[in-house]
C-alpha cells in the first residue's frame, strides 16, 4: 500500500505518480494546495504528499490514540477530522478531531452506522455538510459537533474506500459522489474543488 496515483476525472484513468513509502494511508484530503494523508497506524501520523513524486513529509503525530484511521478530511486550515477504531473513551465508528498543528486530538463522538457497518469515507460537500459513506454503502450527514449520523440511502453493492464530493453540485447526492473502491491505497484527483475554512474535503 501507500502507491500515490492521479485519476483523469473525465476518462477515470489511473496514473501512478510513486509510493509515499508510509504503508496503508486510507485518510485523503487536500489542505489549500498541500494533499495531507494519515498513515494507518497508532497513534497516526499526518503527512503532506508531494502529488508530483509522492514523497511524504511528516506534519503532526497524534497526541493520543485513535486506533488505526479509516477515513479523514479537512475541517480547516489547521484541523482534520479522522476515523478511527478507538480511543479516548470511544470504540468502533470514532470520530475525532486533529490539530495539524500540536498534534491535540479531542474525541467528538462515535458514529453509529447502521448494522455496526465501518465507516469508511468521509467528506465535506459544497454545501458545508459532512458526509460519510460505510461499507455496505450507506451514504449519511455527520453532525460535526456530535458525530450523530443522519442516513441519506444506499448505494448498495459498492465498497468504498474514499470520496470526493462534486463541487459543481451545491447539495451533493449519491448520484454526485466521485468515489474510490477496491484495492486503491491511495489516490487523489488533479481537479480539487473550492473548499472555505468553514466548519464545514
Amino acid at each position: 500500500g501507500g502507491f500515490l496515483y492521479s485519476i483523469n476525472t473525465s476518462t477515470g484513468a489511473a496514473t501512478a505518480i510513486g509510493n509515499a513509502s508510509q504503508g496503508n494511508i486510507e485518510a485523503l484530503d487536500f489542505n489549500g494546495s498541500t494533499l495531507v494523508g494519515v498513515n494507518f497506524n497508532d497513534p497516526a501520523t499526518a503527512f503532506s504528499i508531494n502529488t508530483g513524486t509522492a514523497a511524504a513529509s511528516s506534519i503532526v503525530t497524534a497526541s493520543s490514540s485513535t486506533g488505526v484511521v479509516r477515513a479523514g478530511t479537512i475541517q480547516s486550515a489547521s484541523t482534520m477530522l479522522i476515523r478511527g477504531d478507538g480511543g479516548l473513551g470511544c470504540s468502533g465508528n470514532c470520530l475525532f478531531s486533529l490539530n495539524l498543528g500540536s498534534g491535540a486530538v479531542s474525541l467528538i463522538g462515535a458514529m453509529n452506522a447502521n448494522g455496526g457497518a465501518l465507516i469508511a469515507a468521509l467528506d465535506f460537500g459544497a454545501d458545508g455538510l459532512l458526509y460519510a459513506l460505510d461499507l455496505a454503502g450507506q451514504l449519511y450527514t455527520v453532525n460535526t459537533s456530535t458525530a450523530a449520523l443522519s442516513s441519506i440511502g444506499s448505494a448498495s453493492g459498492i465498497q468504498y474506500l474514499g470520496l470526493a464530493t462534486d463541487s459543481s453540485s451545491a447539495v451533493p447526492e449519491p448520484a454526485t459522489l466521485s468515489l474510490l473502491g477496491g484495492g486503491l491505497a491511495l489516490a487523489y484527483f488533479g481537479r480539487r474543488r473550492a473548499r472555505g475554512t468553514s466548519s464545514a474535503d
